[in-house]
């Protein structure tokens, strides 16, 4: 259902970045009586239904504790993962990401509110090899 009501809401264009899942939540996954097995299920789902429908592999969005807690099974390494992850100089040795939320404090000019900083592991080449092509 959350896959479809994506597909109904997001309408993504040739230059956008691909879905992203953000699963980070695990209060409100426990508190609905959810295990392991059927969080990763339902992940797995999402992935297919909207892989399926734009043609590209979504990004995984979710904090490093819980990727290795929650997302541990080797079919989720087949996606590209965006690791949210604040106030700590460098991601541990050997963890796989394609971008990294480093703060939730950042601060831009223009723009009068604490904003999310983001880094790109790759070059400006690789960033737009990763948008959504149409063609």
């Amino acid at each position: 259902k959350q896959a479809e009501f994506f597909l109904r809401q997001a309408h993504l264009e040739e230059g956008d970045l691909p879905p992203v899942l953000d699963i980070e939540d695990e209060r409100k996954w426990l508190a609905s009586g959810k295990n392991k097995k059927q969080i990763q299920s339902m992940a797995l789902e999402w992935l297919n239904v909207v892989e399926k429908h734009y043609g590209v592999k979504p990004i995984i969005y979710a904090s490093s504790k819980y990727k290795q807690k929650y997302l541990d099974d080797p079919f989720f390494k087949e996606y590209p993962s965006w690791v949210a992850h604040y106030y700590i100089p460098e991601l541990r040795k050997g963890e796989e990401w394609l971008m990294w939320q480093c703060s939730d404090i950042g601060v831009l000019p223009g723009i009068n509110e604490k904003v999310d900083i983001n880094i790109f592991n790759g070059s400006e080449k690789q960033f737009k090899a990763l948008l959504i092509d149409k063609k």
